[in-house]
């Protein structure tokens, strides 16, 4: 896995996802798409999307281009997703 393309970003959003996952478990609804594909059209057109770029969109806004740091995008999130 380390020589694969894109390795390192696949490791830290995944420990991302995880963090994402602990802190807000079934309250945050979190999906990924892949630019590459035909059922994804519109959603690449509208954000802009790219397959060498991680996007990170909540409530149909770009909040993130590239790989934040954890607090940054929980911050983005509390700001925005009412509290438990």
């Amino acid at each position: 896995m380390k020589h694969f393309p894109g390795a390192a970003n696949r490791v830290a959003v995944g420990q991302l996802y995880m963090k994402l996952k602990e802190e807000y478990g079934p309250r945050l609804d979190i999906n990924f798409y892949d630019p590459r594909c035909f059922v994804f059209l519109f959603d690449t057109l509208r954000y802009r999307l790219r397959g060498d770029e991680v996007t990170w969109v909540l409530n149909g806004k770009v909040i993130f281009r590239g790989i934040p740091e954890w607090e940054n995008l929980k911050d983005a999130i509390d700001g925005v997703l009412p509290a438990s």
